[in-house]
This record gives C-alpha cells, sequence and structure tokens, in this order.
C-alpha cells in the first residue's frame, strides 16, 4: 500500500525533486520529520494490509518508522478527517498506476494528474500550481493520440482529465 493510496512515490517524489521543493503549504497535510513518517505510515497502518513498501533511505528512517509502528494505536478522529480517511476523490480519479507514463509527446500524465489530485481534493493550490508551471511539457502540447487511454486499467478518458487538469493548473 502507498501512503495515502498516492502516486508512484519514488516516481513522483523523483520528477518533483528535480522542479520544485515541498513548501509548508504542502507539509500542512504530512507535517515534517518524525511527524510526516508518524503521519505517512499511520495512515498505512491504519488499514488493512499486510505490507508496506516504504522506501527508506537511511537508518535512521527504519528507526524512525519502527518507533511509529510500536507505538500506533490508530488515528483519532481530527487525524481521519485531516487525512481524508476512508474516502476517496470523486470520480474519476486516477490510482497512480503509472500505466500511462509513456507518452509520446512526454507529457508526465501520472504527475499531472496527482498534481490535480493535490489541488482539487487535498487544496494544495500554490505548490500544485508552482510544480505545474515549471513542467518543460504541458497539456496543452497533448496530440491527443489516445495512447495513454487504452493503458489504464479503470478505462478513465485520460485526454478529459488532462483537460480539466490543465483549467485548474494554469495560473
Amino acid at each position: 500500500m502507498k501512503a495515502f493510496g498516492g502516486p508512484n512515490q519514488r516516481f513522483v517524489q523523483f520528477e518533483l525533486a528535480k522542479i520544485v521543493p515541498q513548501k509548508a503549504e504542502f507539509n500542512r497535510i504530512l507535517g515534517e520529520g518524525y511527524t510526516r513518517t508518524k503521519r505517512c505510515l499511520g495512515y498505512v497502518l491504519a488499514h488493512d494490509v499486510h505490507t508496506a513498501v516504504c522506501g527508506w533511505s537511511t537508518i535512521e528512517d527504519v528507526e524512525s518508522a519502527a518507533k511509529v509502528a510500536e507505538n500506533f494505536t490508530g488515528l483519532n478522529p481530527k487525524e481521519k478527517a485531516e487525512l481524508k480517511f476512508g474516502e476517496l476523490p470523486p470520480p474519476p480519479f486516477c490510482r497512480d498506476c503509472g500505466l500511462c507514463r509513456q507518452c509520446p509527446e512526454g507529457l508526465k500524465i501520472p504527475l499531472i494528474l496527482a498534481l490535480d489530485k493535490y489541488l482539487t481534493y487535498y487544496g494544495i493550490t500554490e505548490w500544485t500550481k508552482e510544480v505545474y508551471e515549471r513542467l518543460a511539457v504541458k497539456v496543452a502540447d497533448c496530440t491527443k493520440c489516445g495512447v495513454c487511454e487504452p493503458k489504464c486499467p479503470y478505462n478513465l478518458p485520460i485526454i478529459k482529465m488532462l483537460e480539466k487538469a490543465q483549467e485548474r493548473l494554469s495560473r
């Protein structure tokens, strides 16, 4: 399970790190340092899962996560509300499988749809627009070839979703 049912974290974090650093607006949901570990891992632990692939990079990360797991007693009502626990974004929404990633135009489809979800579902407005603004290839560059849509296991109208994302993310 991915924290927040979110995007392929390695892909998106790598892509985002190349574009713009995380801002306080984004950290409002996740927190920083140990708080971030506690919130993200707590979200996963609150679900009925048996395995979590966390992508730690240091021993301190592992120790911090072990401490969170040892002390975890569940999410309180405030945490559930802040994390939108048990909720899904309104349909249609991308489940971040990444199968649409190979766009012939170089459009970073999973990243753009994730940014749109952060904007519309979590209310992260300035940060998402700043990231989108810095993308080299934007939705306006899409030729609507449709290569992405048959790859989606959820049969999402990716092109229409991208067009709506462009409207919301453009400054």
